[in-house]
Order: C-alpha cells, then sequence, then structure tokens
C-alpha cells in the first residue's frame, strides 16, 4: 500500500497527517490504529508522536 503524508514539528512534537478525504481511503479504526503503531515506531517506521487522520464524518 502507498500513502502519501506530511510530517509536521512544533513544540518539540512531530505528527503525520494523513488525508483519507481527498484519497479516497476508508480505513477502519482497527487499520488506523495498526497503521498508527507501525508508522511511528522511531525505530521501525518513519517515527512521530502520532498521526492526524483527516477523513469525512458522516
Amino acid at each position: 500500500m502507498e500513502l502519501e503524508f506530511v510530517k509536521c514539528h512544533g513544540s518539540s512534537n512531530d505528527f503525520l497527517i494523513l488525508d483519507e478525504y481527498s484519497h479516497s481511503l476508508q480505513l477502519s479504526d482497527d487499520e488506523r490504529a495498526q497503521l498508527t503503531l507501525t508508522m511511528c515506531n522511531r525505530e521501525t517506521g518513519i517515527g512521530a508522536d502520532g498521526i492526524l487522520f483527516f477523513k469525512k464524518v458522516i
């Protein structure tokens, strides 16, 4: 799976921003949780304090 994201830094924190809305992603809560654990791991992933998911709320 290929994902487009932005990594932002500020106030000694860093977060990934993943735009589910514009890219028509439909991740379940469990998939978001696993993706967060995988991508935010500083030893094996990109490394971040968390992911901010931008999505359409119904």
